[in-house]
């Protein structure tokens, strides 16, 4: 392979790996974050029961720059009458100091999340954090109260960085140089 080709085509993967750095985060919408929804609820009156556990799941998309929901699935699994899953915003209500995010399932049980936010009635500048002890699901007739719970953002898993991926690049590039160099004296050699 002659020298130029070999140098351009180094050129070219690590103009191409350059260009890729970013590729892998995706795009993302400034303000959208996801938040996993964790928490274990006691029954708070008749007929409301637990079997063994009541688990609350799931996630709930906001758009914390607007303050809107853009999405919720929040399952709940051991709760006896069974509830959820709990799929229909009904918005976003004010508990001075606290936001309640008030979602429905297609019976029309309810669940109020309450949770502490930068503007009380408002989901602006929220990032996520536990549920208050006020978080409530209510069925006709019984509810149950939190036990513990909160609005976590998944754990991003960490990317190379892109300065570590240049270098590796770059350290193809000169082993295709170091190949090419090696074969082309040991033509000259044999001459």
């Amino acid at each position: 392979m002659k020298r130029s080709k070999l140098v351009r085509a180094g050129i070219l993967t690590v103009a191409l790996t350059t260009a890729g750095l970013g590729a892998g985060t995706g795009v993302a919408r400034a303000g959208v974050i996801t938040l996993d929804v964790s928490a274990t609820m006691s029954p708070g009156g008749f007929p409301a029961s637990c079997s063994p556990a009541c688990i609350l799941g799931g996630d709930i998309v906001i758009n914390n720059t607007t303050g809107a929901v853009v999405s919720e699935n929040v399952t709940a699994a051991g709760f006896s009458p069974s509830v959820g899953p709990f799929t229909n915003n009904q918005g976003i209500g004010n508990a001075f100091p606290l936001t309640v995010i008030n979602i429905d399932d297609s019976r029309r049980d309810s669940l109020q999340l309450v949770v502490a936010t930068p503007t009380a009635g408002s989901l602006v500048g929220y990032t996520g954090g536990p549920l208050d002890p006020t978080t409530v699901l209510l069925v006709i007739p019984g509810f149950w109260n939190l036990a513990s719970g909160s609005l976590t953002q998944p754990t991003a898993v960490p990317e190379p960085s892109s300065l570590l991926l240049l270098l590796v690049s770059l350290a193809g590039l000169c082993g295709l140089l170091a190949v090419h160099w090696r074969t082309k004296r040991t033509a000259s050699c044999q001459t």
